[in-house]
């Protein structure tokens, strides 16, 4: 007599079969491994441990640093913020600081950071650092807050003594920022922080010896998602950013026709007074007639080299205007070696001061860019900025910081040229007043004190190659990190661009 069994479907027999064959308990190595709690506080404590490492290395490296840190802090903190409302809130700051880092970091990949940096007074950069600074102190309060509420939620005895020591510790970096302080007592703090660090580690090990579990969040974006878009954003937007928005935008467009019946004239008046013709040619008709009643004309030329710009060529001219009072347009034209590919910006950098003796600027500087022999192009100098300006980059804190760099009495006109050119010359002009206003009979002795005393002032800046973060050509002569700036920028001194009657 066969015995009557209940009928079993698929999916119960299947139930059944994982019941009788998995073991009640996870083994011990495989839970303290694999849980919630460690995954997520050990991504958000990796990533505030890399922030607190500074690697005096190539800036590029230091933008992958940040990028590495914020994308593990955007996980840890993702993880936890249907937790309880401390959590939340330092989810919502930590997509803020990520939103801060990633707006800078693409616009440290344009040319357009360094102007920006230039444009804000240094009471606002303090301010915008400081807020960031405090953004990520208040985080790591909602990280004890949260931590305290799951403690108080699973019955467990308070514990936060480890996330103060780190609160305390970075609060005392962040006061010895602001005062500039340093030395063997910032690395005592720098330990204390990383032992705060290891310690909320612990902290969250004995949470899940304890058996806690963290509330699943809704599933908006998963891990996965939320990692792609950042890092989607972050690249493709300092990708568009190198390639179309890394050098000056320039005008280029066939030279324009004399419209003034006068200009032939005065082009034959300055070629009569010893006007290189060369250089004359390429002068825009307002500058042409701007030296309309010259008196003479002083000139002289030379040629510069250097491991990657050989053959820089210079001829500077002082058209005469008036001897009393002693008022010259000056020019500087210059011709450069032809280069098959070329990225981002170069610049002429002049300091009249130095090369005159006279703060008495007339006109401020300017000038026009020309390529080509038989089909010219022309454009003209889209920016010149009287001082220097420097970035320096800190992606932890990340905000343009800039500062002068060279004084008042400096005048950088900053240009870029097109990816492949030939016969690229260009020239940029000004008028002074009283020039060598130590000089009153030009004589030998006169000669002598003007090529000792005015012997430089003029420097060129070429960009060898494209580089991330972007600087130009005249933030590069204040940027402090030598070794990088020197295999992306070069700075050609130009001395003996003195003047005096008769030398040619």
């Amino acid at each position: 007599m066969s015995e009557n069994k209940p009928s079993v479907s698929g999916e119960d027999s299947f139930d059944a079969f994982l019941s009788a064959n998995l073991p009640e308990k996870v083994a011990p190595e495989i839970s303290e491994k694999v849980t919630p709690w460690t995954d997520a506080l050990l991504l958000i404590l990796l990533s505030m441990g890399l922030g607190l490492i500074t690697f005096q290395t190539a800036p590029l490296f230091t933008v992958i640093q940040g990028s590495v840190c914020y994308a593990l802090g955007l996980l840890g903190w993702n993880r936890l913020r249907g937790e309880n409302a401390s959590f939340r809130r330092g989810w919502i700051l930590m997509l803020v600081r990520t939103t801060w880092f990633v707006v800078v970091t693409i616009l440290q990949s344009t040319i357009y950071s360094t102007e920006l940096g230039a444009l804000l007074s240094g009471d606002l950069q303090f301010i915008l650092s400081l807020a960031f600074s405090l953004l990520l102190l208040v985080q790591i309060v909602c990280l004890r807050d949260g931590i305290a509420a799951v403690q108080k939620k699973s019955g467990a005895e308070e514990d936060i003594f480890a996330v103060g020591c780190l609160i305390g510790a970075y609060a005392v970096m962040f006061v010895m920022a602001l005062i500039g302080a340093g030395g063997a007592f910032g690395l005592i703090v720098l330990i204390v922080s990383f032992a705060g660090l290891v310690g909320v580690g612990r902290l969250s090990h004995s949470l899940d010896e304890a058996g806690y579990t963290i509330t699943p969040s809704s599933v908006r974006i998963t891990p996965r998602a939320l990692l792609g878009v950042y890092l989607g954003i972050l690249i493709l937007g300092s990708l568009i950013g190198l390639l179309f928005f890394s050098s000056r935008h320039m005008k280029w467009q066939a030279p324009a026709p004399d419209s003034h019946s006068e200009t032939a004239a005065v082009r034959e008046q300055l070629l009569s007074l010893g006007f290189p013709e060369a250089v004359l040619s390429d002068l825009s008709e307002d500058d042409i007639l701007a030296c309309s009643g010259a008196v003479s004309v002083m000139h002289n030329e030379s040629t510069y080299h250097s491991d990657k710009l050989y053959g820089l060529h210079l001829e500077s001219v002082a058209v005469v205007l008036s001897e009393k009072p002693r008022v010259w347009k000056v020019f500087y034209h210059f011709s450069l070696p032809d280069i098959e590919s070329y990225h981002g910006t170069d610049a002429l950098e002049l300091q009249p001061f130095s090369l005159f003796r006279s703060l008495e600027i007339s006109e401020k500087p300017h000038g026009f860019i020309l390529t080509g022999e038989d089909d010219v192009r022309i454009a003209a100098i889209p920016y010149v900025k009287e001082g220097g300006y420097y970035q320096n980059i800190n992606i932890f804190t990340p905000f343009i910081n800039s500062g002068n760099g060279s004084g008042a009495n400096t005048y950088f006109a900053s240009f870029s040229l097109p990816n492949e050119y030939q016969n690229a010359r260009g020239y940029v002009t000004l008028t002074v007043e009283n020039p060598y206003p130590g000089v009153l009979v030009w004589d030998e002795e006169a000669k002598s004190r003007i090529s000792a005393n005015y012997n430089n002032g003029l420097y060129y800046t070429h960009q060898n190659s494209l580089q991330y973060p972007v600087l130009s050509a005249e933030a590069s002569r204040y940027y402090s990190s030598g070794s990088w700036k020197n295999d992306h920028f070069t700075t050609v001194e130009m001395p003996w661009c003195w003047f005096f009657p008769g030398e040619d």
